[in-house]
């Protein structure tokens, strides 16, 4: 009788297992996501997100603003960055939008992600889920692992909706 028991209990782990890995790749989403759906500047971070070979400190705001208007799509992402954290300058989530928005229609995957976390939240831009997606989107497609990341969460959120 004890091994019967055990037995009927066995014919339950896959559905035991299947379940407690939904509910664990739920709740690891979620964390994940109030990390990676915000935009390097939304979550208020003073974090250095420029590269070693531009950094704040070795570019003024002034050289920074005339290589973004000249169209360098480093330079407009870092600027967008510092619109958006308020770093050495006035916080204007609008003027971090316009100026990421330059980055990612010249192509910079990073700036595609950021575009698309700021569509998701709606900061600078108006709240799209459609172009969200699109932007993200485009950024996984050139391998940008938090974009990857942020893509596989839209098809999640799709499948089980």
């Amino acid at each position: 009788m004890k091994n019967k028991l055990l037995m009927r209990d066995l014919l339950h782990i896959p559905k035991i297992y299947s379940l407690s890995i939904k509910i664990g790749n739920f709740m690891i989403g979620i964390g994940l996501v109030f990390t990676l759906l915000t935009p390097s500047w939304a979550d208020g971070s003073q974090e250095n997100s420029s590269s070693p070979n531009q950094s704040r400190e070795d570019t003024s705001l002034e050289d920074l603003i005339a290589k973004a208007k000249a169209g360098d799509a480093r330079s407009q992402t870092i600027l967008a960055t510092r619109y958006g954290q308020g770093d050495g300058i006035e916080q204007d989530y609008e003027k971090a939008a316009f100026w990421i928005m330059k980055a990612a229609e010249q192509g910079d995957a990073e700036a595609q992600y950021s575009l698309g976390n700021c569509y998701f939240d709606g900061k600078g831009v108006p709240l799209d889920i459609g172009k969200a997606y699109e932007w993200t989107k485009k950024s996984a497609l050139q391998g940008y692992a938090p974009g990857q990341y942020n893509l596989g969460y839209y098809y999640l959120e799709r499948k089980e909706s």
